[in-house]
Order: structure tokens, then sequence, then C-alpha cells
């Protein structure tokens, strides 16, 4: 399992974590059923810790990505003006929100086995744990919205193809030398007395996990969009190039998921940072400053790798520019 703190720090965390966190401390009962729920919150956030290391690198990546494609463009100043006058909201999901989806996808894994039959002990690293996840998902959010800022700015200036053709050279030099990161595993992949294909196809089960969290909090981000403005998910929430406006005749539609975009959402595969999918949309078609790629269509590619799918370019050698990517096992749409 990945970590963001050492274990030195974790067990700190450990004795000081329910006094840090918001919700009272609660006394279960040494029971079996107790203990398996225990375990099951603390491997839901395990999963989260997991799952949310490569969404902040790849966030991080595109803003930096950004603001260099900016700073060649001269435009740094007039994107600070710009913002200022002209501040944007990521609709994000609560740390609460995030968190319940975990744990109720959790379950797909298989009953939990206490890794403890001490039911405070287990508590104690559950309320722990949250301190640490809650603050990377905070961490997430916040990347998110900087990425909708800057993304707001670079589409007023109609830099989007730009950015693109930025992008995509930047990606070419990054994955020239790009050796994928160790695999997470979770404590099925750890167990002892499995042969190595086992554990290979526990580790292969524990990716496609985290990804279809990744598209549940990302369904789950579009379901509860406000009434007060754009669908979240993003600049191209849905409809997935055009805003609202009397000359495009196009309009919000918050009745199907599909109808939306990919782009600074959950879910987002992050092709201007690994690379793009090519195997759907083979032609580039004339489109104005303002709209990216159509491979950020959820209609028209409802399952696309992300990571820490094997099938992603993150995790593969694949070459930026080839015509398709694999496509990934599991997932899809959750109706």
């Amino acid at each position: 399992m990945i970590r963001f703190l050492s274990r030195s720090v974790f067990a700190a965390a450990i004795a000081f974590g329910a006094a840090a966190v918001t919700t009272p401390t609660v006394v279960h009962a040494q029971s079996s059923e107790s203990l398996a729920q225990l375990q099951t919150e603390l491997d839901a956030l395990d999963t989260m810790t997991d799952t949310l290391g490569p969404m902040r690198k790849s966030a991080e990546i595109r803003l930096q990505q950004m603001t260099d494609f900016l700073k060649q463009s001269g435009k740094t100043n007039d994107e600070v003006k710009w913002s200022s006058e002209n501040p944007t909201t990521f609709h994000a999901l609560s740390f609460q929100q995030a968190y319940s989806e975990a744990v109720k996808q959790q379950g797909s894994r298989g009953a939990a086995k206490p890794s403890s039959n001490d039911a405070d002990l287990l508590g104690r690293e559950v309320n722990a744990q949250k301190v640490m996840t809650q603050d990377q998902w905070s961490v997430v959010n916040k990347l998110h919205q900087q990425v909708q800022q800057r993304t707001d700015y670079i589409r007023s200036i109609k830099g989007m193809n730009d950015y693109e053709k930025f992008a995509a050279a930047a990606t070419k030099k990054r994955m020239a030398d790009h050796t994928a990161a160790k695999p997470a595993t979770d404590r099925q992949s750890e167990q002892g007395g499995i042969t190595p294909a086992q554990r290979q196809a526990n580790i292969e089960k524990y990716q496609n996990q985290q990804a279809t969290l990744r598209r549940h909090w990302d369904h789950y981000h579009f379901t509860f969009a406000t009434s007060d403005g754009p669908p979240p998910g993003g600049p191209f929430a849905n409809r997935n190039y055009d805003y609202s406006n009397d000359e495009s005749g196009y309009s919000y539609d918050n009745d199907d998921y599909y109808d939306g975009s990919y782009y600074n959402g959950y879910a987002d595969p992050y092709y201007d940072v690994w690379g793009r999918h090519h195997g759907i949309y083979p032609r580039e078609a004339a489109r104005a400053g303002d709209r990216i790629h159509q491979a950020y269509d959820r209609g028209s590619n409802p399952n696309p790798p992300i990571e820490p799918q094997s099938a992603h370019p993150a995790n593969s050698r694949v070459d930026p520019d080839a015509s398709s990517f694999p496509a990934a096992r599991g997932g899809g749409r959750r109706r």
C-alpha cells in the first residue's frame, strides 16, 4: 500500500488521531461484525490513499504544464489579472461523500478479515487514517480548482488548440524517460501463501477497483450538480465543448452523465499529460480554440483506461503518438 506519511508518523497519528478528527470516536463492541466493519472502513481509506496519489501527480503535472505554456506565450500577467476578475468554482465532492462511496465500493473485494481483534485499536487506526486521507482529498480538490481557473483563462483567449500542441510536445519528452511507478498493493495482494500469478491477479483487481472508485466519484460528482451554475466536472462539464449562449444554441443538460466530459473530473485520463487516445477520433476536426480533444467525451469514450490501471500509458511504455491505447478491463457505465 502506498502511504504519504512514514510508519512512525502514522503510529503517532494513531495515538492522537481521535482528537484531531472532528467527529467523535465511537466505542465499538468486540463483535465480529463491528471488527469487520472497522476493517472495511480502514481498507477503504487505504484504497482512497492509493487512488489519490496518481490523481494528485497528474493534476500537478497538468497545472505546471499550463504554467509553462502561459510563460512561453507571455500571458502570465494577463492571466493573473483576468483570474482575479473572473473567479471560477470547482464543485467538489466533500471528503465525507467520497469516503462514503469508497466504503460502499470496498465490498467488491469481498468480506473484510480484521487485522486485529482489538476494536479500540482498529477504531484509532481508522480515525488517524481519516485525518491523513482528508488532507490529501483537500489537496486534490484544490488542484482541480486551480486547473479549472487556468483552463477558463486559456479558453477565454482561444488558446486550447495551442495548449494541446504544447502539451503534446512536452508529453513526448516526458514519456521518453518515463518509468512506470511500482503498483500499489492491498492486503490481498500482500498476503502470503499465494503464487506470483495470484499476486499479480490481485494487483490487477486492486487497480481496477481504484479506477472504478474514480469513475464512481466522477458520476457522484455529476449527480450532485448545483442548480445555479455549470454541472461539476470542470470547464468542459457538459455539452463537452460549448457553454450555453444565444449564438451556439447549446444549453446545460443535467439529465445524462454521458453528455459531458472527463476533463478535470475525478476520472480524467489526463491525455495532455500522458498521451492522447487517437483510436477513437483518428481525424483532427477543425475546432475553436476554446475546445478540447474529443477523446475526453464520455458518451463516445465511456470506458477509457485511467490510472492506476496497467492499460493506462502512465503505467506502460505505450508511445503517446500510437494509433490507440489498449482497452481497460472493468469499470464502464454505472447505470
